[in-house]
C-alpha cells in the first residue's frame, strides 16, 4: 500500500538526481513552494526554479533523517548537500489524494 512517506522518499530521489520529468509528474498543477529564498506558485515556476538550482550546482544529494506522516502531510527532516554546503532542512509537504505535491514549505535549521 502506498504511503505519503514512500512518495516523499521517491520525491527526494527525483530531486537529488535532478529528474525534471519525474518531478513534473510529482507536482500538482497548483503546487506552492516556499523556502528561505522565496516563494513560487504553479507547476512551471517551481520546475523553473528547480532547473535553475540543478544547473547551478555540481553536487546535490539528500539524506533523509526522519519522515513523519500525519494525515496527508509529511514532515521530512533532511540534510541537503549542495556542492560544499550542508543544509539541515525541514520540509513540510502537503499531498493530494493522487500522491501529488500540493505545497512544500522548507525551513532551514
Amino acid at each position: 500500500m502506498a504511503t505519503y512517506i514512500s512518495h516523499a522518499e521517491k520525491y527526494f530521489k527525483s530531486f537529488s538526481t535532478k529528474n525534471i520529468p519525474q518531478l513534473q509528474k510529482t507536482y500538482s498543477d497548483n503546487i506552492v513552494l516556499k523556502d528561505w529564498n522565496g516563494a513560487w506558485a504553479g507547476k512551471q515556476p517551481v520546475l523553473d526554479i528547480n532547473s535553475t538550482l540543478f544547473n547551478a550546482v555540481n553536487i546535490l544529494s539528500i539524506t533523509i533523517n526522519e519522515i513523519l506522516e500525519i494525515g496527508s502531510r509529511t514532515y521530512c527532516h533532511i540534510n541537503i548537500q549542495v556542492d560544499e554546503n550542508l543544509l539541515d532542512v525541514l520540509d513540510v509537504i502537503d499531498w493530494d489524494e493522487n500522491f501529488q505535491i500540493l505545497k512544500i514549505e522548507a525551513f532551514q535549521g
